[in-house]
């Protein structure tokens, strides 16, 4: 899960999920202190949430949480509720994201834990980010960055940085959404963190300030490489996310018909998906197209 790889997760965890449930053996600790079913069900579910199977996700997760209570495994209780947030956030629900991201934190904190504390404040961060509380997610960011740098955690560094990027560049603060968002990159590539390679990749191809055409070429390019990257590992819903992304950003360069083309893309993409009533990302692609639309009626 940690190199994108979701399709393998999900082919290997939905195995061994069977394999220990027709074997009874969900509370067994297998000797490792914490309870490997549990975890299993975890990251098959936020895979399954990052290929764009949201329900499916919830629910493989929503089961070892369920199991990692009846063994009372503190640690498995609060990692089940960091991936329940993190397939909300790329479903695009603000109000769950923070919620499962509050309950993280709470048992962790409870159980004297510091391992995946960092990832519950950016996913905090990132459930305010949908909900439009920009200050809060930056303050939730920053706090996350700097438990995973005590933590010396490159892949959850590299997360850091692009969710204080994203929030950075909302308030528009690009100078230090850039240089957060090449972190990310940097960081990632060295991890070969491919989810998130590819997700900061497109985000730095939005951030261009100058509009010649050279300059505009080599930022398309950028983002279509993380597009890429996001498709060759079957990361539906953050591909999604690249194509409303690259709408935008062909929508500011004034190229209003492969603005059109991508965010209708990215439309159908979030369509094919179990999405949320209230989803973040479609609600923005809509309101994309929209503005899009409006602007051209505008023209003529």
């Amino acid at each position: 899960m940690f190199t994108g790889d979701v399709e393998k997760v999900v082919g290997i965890g939905g195995k061994a999920v069977h394999l220990i449930e027709e074997q009874h053996l969900e509370k067994d600790l297998f000797g490792m202190g914490y309870s490997p079913y549990s975890l299993i069900c975890m990251y098959n579910g936020g895979s399954l949430g990052y290929m764009g199977r949201f329900k499916d996700g919830a629910d493989v997760v929503e089961k070892g949480f369920r199991n990692a209570c009846e063994v009372n495994d503190k640690f498995m209780m609060g990692q089940a509720q960091l991936l329940h947030s993190i397939v909300m956030h790329v479903a695009g629900d603000g109000d769950n994201t923070i919620t499962h991201a509050q309950e993280a934190i709470k048992i962790y904190e409870e159980a004297e834990i510091s391992v995946g504390l960092e990832v519950a404040w950016f996913m905090l961060g990132g459930g305010y980010y949908l909900r439009g509380e920009l200050d809060k997610a930056i303050g939730a960011g920053e706090k996350s960055l700097k438990l995973a740098k005590e933590l010396r955690m490159p892949f959850m560094i590299s997360w850091s940085y692009w969710f204080l990027a994203m929030t950075l560049r909302a308030i528009g603060d690009l100078k230090r959404a850039r240089e957060c968002a090449e972190e990310a990159l940097r960081i990632s590539q060295e991890c070969n963190g491919k989810t998130c390679e590819g997700i900061s990749r497109v985000l730095l191809g939005c951030m261009v300030e100058e509009t010649a055409p050279a300059i505009i070429e080599d930022a398309e390019h950028q983002i279509r490489h993380g597009i890429s990257i996001l498709e060759d590992c079957k990361l539906k819903a953050w591909s999604s996310i690249g194509y409303l992304h690259l709408g935008e950003f062909f929508a500011n360069a004034g190229r209003k018909e492969e603005a059109l083309e991508s965010l209708k893309k990215a439309e159908s993409l979030y369509q094919e998906m179990e999405i949320t009533p209230e989803n973040y990302w479609l609600t923005r692609t809509k309101d994309a197209l929209k503005k899009l639309g409006l602007a051209a009626g505008a023209a003529q």
